[in-house]
C-alpha cells in the first residue's frame, strides 16, 4: 500500500523523535565519562534548575497555544507571543538567581541558565502555534537542529577534552536557543485568520496544569542533591536519562493527538502502550550489561535505579499520551489535579526513601508517573458520557 503524503509529517516528526534519544544516548556516556558521578549529579541539578524555570515562564503556553491559537485574535496573540518571550527572559535572571542558594554558581553559568530558561520557555509557544496550525513538519525541523546540535557540541568538547559541567552546559543550551529562533521564524506565517469562539476557555488551569507536570518531572533533581548527595544523584540521573527514551517514543503520538483534526482516535493511545511495553522487556533484558558498558563501570551502581524507572519510564511515557487527550477535551483543571497528586506522591516519599539513595529516588518517581498515568485514564474513561467530547475513547454520541 502506498504511504499517504498527509502521513509523512508525522513519520518525519516521528524520526525527529527518534532523534532526540539517540543524540541524548549518544551525549549521556560522554557526560557520565568526562565528569564522574559527582559532576554528572552537579550537571543534572543544573539541568533540572534549567528546565523547571523554563516550565515556570512558559506557564503552560505551548499547550494552550496548540488548543486555541486559532481562537485567539491577532493582538492576542501578539500579546501572548510577545509577553510569552519577554517575560521569559526577564524572569529567568531572577528564578535563576533565587534558587541557586544551594550552591555556588559561576557568572558564567548562571547566564547560560537564563539564556536557556528563556529559549525553552519561547521554544514551547512556538511549539504550540505549529501544532495548532497542523505544521508537525517545523516541530520534527526544532528536533532536530536541537538534538543533533547538542551531540555535535558535545563531542567536539569531549575530542579536546574540554567537556566540563560549564561546557555540557553551553552544549544544551546553544543548541536549543537555536531552535527557538527557528520556530520563532517559522510561526510568523501561521497566523491565519482567528475563528470565532464562544465559552470559557480555562486557559490558566491549563498554565498551571503543564507548570505542575514539568515540576513532577524535574524537581526531585534539584531537590535530591542535598538528599542522597551527587554521586547518587549522578547514579540517578543516568537512570532518568534511559528512561527519558520511553516518553521520547510515545512523544509522536503526543503530537498526533495534539494536531489531530476533530476526535483524535483512542487507537493511538493503545499504539503508544503497545509500543512502550515492548520497549520495557528490551530495556530489562538490556540493562544489566548496556549500562556499565556504555557508561562505565562506575556506573554498574545505576543500574538498579534504572531497572526500577522502566516501570517508572513507561507510566510517565503514557500518561503523557493521556494527558494530551485531556488538553483537546479542555479538561485542564482535571489535569491540573492529576499532576499536582503525582507530584506531591513523588514529593513526599524523597526524605523516607532518601536513605536508599537513587533506587530510592527511582521509586519516588514511579510512584508518582503511576499516580498520573492511573489518575488521567479514570478521568478518560469516566469521561465516555461528557456532554463534550473530544477523543476517541468515548462512545459515539446520538444525534
Amino acid at each position: 500500500m502506498a504511504m499517504s503524503s498527509s502521513s509523512l509529517p508525522h513519520l518525519f516528526n516521528a524520526a525527529g523523535s527518534v532523534a532526540v534519544p539517540l543524540s541524548a544516548l549518544l551525549v549521556a556516556p560522554l557526560l557520565a565519562r568526562a565528569l564522574a558521578p559527582a559532576g554528572r549529579g552537579t550537571f543534572a541539578n543544573d539541568q533540572a534548575l534549567l528546565v523547571i524555570a523554563a516550565s515556570l515562564l512558559a506557564l503552560g503556553v505551548a499547550d494552550a497555544s496548540t488548543v486555541h491559537w486559532m481562537e485567539w485574535s491577532r493582538r492576542r496573540r501578539s500579546a501572548v507571543v510577545w509577553g510569552n518571550v519577554l517575560v521569559a527572559f526577564a524572569i529567568a535572571g531572577v528564578a535563576v538567581i533565587a534558587i541557586s542558594h544551594q550552591r555556588s554558581f559561576p557568572a558564567a553559568e548562571v547566564a547560560l541558565l537564563i539564556v536557556g530558561a528563556g529559549a525553552l520557555a519561547a521554544a514551547s509557544h512556538f511549539r504550540g502555534v505549529a501544532l495548532a496550525s497542523g505544521t508537525v513538519v517545523t516541530v520534527a525541523i526544532e528536533k532536530w537542529v536541537s538534538s543533533f546540535g547538542r551531540l555535535l557540541l558535545t563531542l567536539v568538547l569531549f575530542g579536546t577534552g574540554n567537556l566540563t559541567v560549564l561546557s555540557a552546559l553551553a552544549a544544551l543550551v546553544l543548541p536549543q536557543l537555536a531552535g527557538a529562533l527557528y520556530l520563532a521564524v517559522a510561526s510568523r506565517g501561521l497566523s491565519a485568520p482567528a475563528r470565532s469562539f464562544s465559552g470559557r476557555q480555562g486557559v490558566g488551569w491549563a498554565f498551571a496544569g503543564s507548570a505542575s507536570g514539568s515540576l513532577l518531572v524535574n524537581l526531585d533533581q534539584l531537590l535530591l542533591l542535598p538528599l542522597i548527595g551527587p554521586a547518587q544523584l549522578g547514579y540517578y540521573a543516568v537512570a532518568v536519562t534511559l528512561a527519558e527514551i520511553f516518553t521520547t517514543a510515545a512523544k509522536p503520538f503526543r503530537d498526533a493527538v495534539m494536531a489531530a483534526p476533530g476526535r483524535p482516535p483512542a487507537i493511538l493511545a493503545i499504539r503508544a502502550l503497545g509500543l512502550l511495553a515492548l520497549g520495557a522487556v528490551a530495556c530489562a533484558v538490556g540493562f544489566g550489561w548496556a549500562v556499565p558498558a556504555v557508561f562505565g563501570d562506575e556506573y554498574r551502581a545505576a543500574v538498579p535505579a534504572a531497572l526500577v524507572l522502566i516501570v517508572g519510564g513507561v507510566l510517565k511515557a503514557w500518561g503523557y499520551v493521556l494527558g494530551a487527550y485531556l488538553i483537546r477535551m479542555r479538561r485542564y483543571r482535571s489535569r491540573l489535579v492529576i499532576t499536582t497528586a503525582a507530584l506531591l506522591a513523588d514529593i513526599g516519599l524523597l526524605l523516607p526513601l532518601a536513605g536508599l539513595g537513587a533506587v530510592g529516588a527511582a521509586v519516588a518517581a514511579s510512584v508518582g508517573y503511576a499516580v498520573l498515568a492511573g489518575g488521567t485514564l479514570v478521568v478518560l474513561l469516566r469521561s465516555r458520557h461528557s456532554p463534550e467530547p473530544a477523543m476517541g475513547l468515548e462512545r459515539p454520541m446520538r444525534k
